[in-house]
């Protein structure tokens, strides 16, 4: 799809998606872009979704909540999606109808002298919460876990695959090759 496509079926604005593009902040599948700017590049549906995913951990931009970095959210993006893809061995795009994923970090606090670090989870809400019980109880060291900031997988998915279905978007190359395990 194009990118005007992309960016309907995101509800991501055209200066937005430029900003993050030139600081490589967007969690695009490698190889989408065909030249500097863009405007050529041939997207997919996994591209639309991972671009809504970002948007719903990053906020929209109008949002008066506050949500994590960019940059951050991109990295969270990518190591989320390959949770996915080695647990779940389905991408959200597929499970839009069932039981709701979600993916995000857990900032975590360890030691007497605070160190802190994130570890990326994925799963659904129940799935997350035992995984952090999981790291807590069965660490070397005492844990806390201090934040999670997690969003909605399967949401971003519906939200994308209405939009595509709305703007009569159909995907023209096939990504999931790499899902297939």
């Amino acid at each position: 799809m194009r990118r005007v496509d992309l960016l309907n079926l995101t509800e991501m604005n055209l200066p937005r998606f430029k900003v993050l593009r030139k600081r490589d902040q967007l969690p695009l599948v490698a190889g989408s872009f065909d030249d500097a700017d863009s405007r050529g590049a041939k997207y997919s549906l996994d591209d639309a979704f991972r671009v809504r995913f970002l948007m719903d951990l990053i906020g929209d931009g109008e949002e008066s909540l506050p949500a994590i970095a960019a940059g951050v959210g991109a990295n969270v993006v990518e190591n989320v999606m390959l949770r996915f893809r080695n647990e779940a061995r389905r991408h959200p795009l597929d499970l839009a109808g069932s039981v709701d994923l979600w993916g995000g970090l857990v900032v975590l606090e360890e030691g007497e002298e605070p160190f802190r670090y994130t570890h990326w989870c994925a799963g659904t809400v129940e799935q997350i919460a035992a995984e952090i019980a999981d790291l807590v109880a069965h660490s070397a060291v005492p844990v806390r876990p201090v934040r999670l900031m997690i969003a909605n997988a399967s949401a971003a998915a519906r939200f994308v695959r209405k939009r595509a279905d709305e703007y009569k978007v159909a995907e023209r190359f096939d990504l999931y090759d790499e899902w297939a395990l």
